[in-house]
């Protein structure tokens, strides 16, 4: 199993252990806390802030739901017209 998906399935293992009323700060400590692969450094820990940030989006009040990154123009990419 790569990094991404040991993440989700260890956010997901999180996120049933939780109240079902639980705050986003409560999300925020759990997830520190659970963090599953030792030192926080390299591919494992950016793998682990990507689905962090997916999960926590959905219950963030000051994020907007939606891509990341929607909006955003990258170099080299074609505008839709």
């Amino acid at each position: 199993m790569d990094y991404p998906a040991r993440a989700r399935a260890k956010i997901a293992e999180i996120h049933a252990a939780l109240p079902a009323d639980a705050t986003y700060s409560m999300r925020v400590s759990a997830l520190k806390r659970g963090y599953p692969f030792g030192e926080r450094r390299f591919w494992p820990y950016q793998a682990w802030l990507q689905e962090r940030a997916k999960y926590l989006r959905q219950y963030d009040p000051e994020t907007p739901l939606g891509p990341l990154l929607d909006g955003v123009i990258f170099p080299f990419q074609t505008r839709a017209a």
